[in-house]
């Protein structure tokens, strides 16, 4: 029989929930404490704030353990995740990949150690002391801190070996296969990247020479860094050097990446417009811009078109942290080259039409 206290959001109910269930007749109970979590998201564990999370939730633990028999029931407690000083996690930070992990009671060695304990680790020792086999497409090994018998250890050991040789059998022949439909798939987009690729230089070269497309490189220099040098230090900087874990709250992380490329979207736009604001004329001004266009969304085209052959959804290795931030980060900034262009534009319209009028203002009654 299982149940667990994972919904309980009013005012003392994870202690009136969690008490219950463990005076239960449920073989398994999850309790989900959730305050260190949210302490982390919203101050990060260099708070103050964060350590009184973690003091409350130590005494509420405590209530709800009071009446536990360790001679017949066992504890486990353990946490999926850390934060990093500021708040986040979601990389390979050594705050945000390492946890604790407390077992005591019935079936635990008091004097027993797990220094390389792993969270896959948990779902195998559960079953151990249930008495039941271990989830089996589990990567986990059952941890050494239990109380076995030689023979008891041994039969969980040799069930783990097996387990773990099928399921590694079994994922590395989708691998497998995966890996060459993938590197089918890989051929066929890159060819497509460079054909877009090769359409849109030849038709910025028939735009060129109908000087319709101007690439001034005073223009170009102060226009594009402006978007990309400002945007990309920001998730390296404000965004813990290109790590997932730049999601300082809970929700997705595009939210962060939005707001990076927002910022530098209004840098880029006032760049351009003072750059285009040299040009002797509305056409030459036009020209410019488009070549601002042009570069831009190559510039980001064509990378998310490269991490479209080589990083295609769904995975079949995930991509490292690097990559899990780059990767948006490259589609986020597709959009904002795209907006920013036709801003410039409608500015650049707005304010020649604007200054006709001014010279040239249209006859009175």
């Amino acid at each position: 029989v299982f149940d667990d206290a994972r919904y309980t959001p009013w005012p003392g109910g994870f202690a009136q929930a969690g008490t219950a269930l463990v005076a239960g007749t449920a073989d398994l109970v999850v309790l989900l404490l959730s305050p260190v979590d949210i302490a982390g998201h919203e101050h990060g564990a260099d708070d103050p704030e964060y350590r009184l999370a973690a003091e409350r939730s130590d005494r509420v633990l405590a209530r709800v353990l009071r009446d536990v028999d360790l001679q017949h029931d066992a504890i486990i407690v353990v946490a999926d995740h850390g934060h990093t000083g500021r708040g986040g996690h979601g990389g390979l930070e050594p705050e945000v990949v390492t946890v604790p992990l407390i077992l005591a009671g019935a079936g635990i060695d008091r004097t027993g150690r797990a220094p390389d304990a792993r969270l896959i680790d948990i779902a195998p020792t559960v079953a151990a002391l249930l008495g039941i086999p271990a989830p089996g497409h589990g990567l986990g090994m059952t941890l050494s801190v239990l109380t076995l018998d030689d023979q008891g250890r041994a039969r969980r050991a040799g069930a783990d070996r097996l387990r773990l040789s099928i399921t590694q059998s079994v994922v590395a022949l989708s691998e497998a296969r995966a890996e060459v439909q993938l590197l089918e798939d890989r051929a066929l987009r890159l060819a497509l990247v460079g054909l877009g690729a090769g359409l849109a230089i030849a038709l910025a070269v028939l735009a060129i020479r109908r000087r319709a497309l101007r690439l001034d490189l005073r223009v170009l220099l102060v226009s594009v860094p402006a978007f990309f040098g400002v945007y990309y230090t920001l998730i390296g900087t404000v965004g813990q050097r290109f790590s997932p874990s730049l999601v300082p709250e809970q929700g997705d992380i595009a939210d962060s990446l939005i707001k990076y490329a927002a910022l530098s979207m209004a840098v880029q736009l006032a760049a351009s417009l003072w750059a285009l604001h040299k040009q002797p004329s509305f056409a030459q001004r036009l020209a410019a811009a488009n070549g601002i266009a042009l570069v831009c969304l190559m510039l980001t085209l064509i990378p998310a078109g490269l991490l479209w052959a080589y990083f295609p959804a769904p995975y079949v290795l995930l991509p490292g942290p690097f990559w899990l931030v780059v990767i948006p980060a490259v589609q986020v900034a597709v959009a904002a080259a795209a907006i920013n262009v036709a801003l410039t534009l409608v500015v650049e319209v707005v304010v020649f039409a604007a200054e006709a009028w001014q010279k040239h203002p249209p006859p009175t009654a």
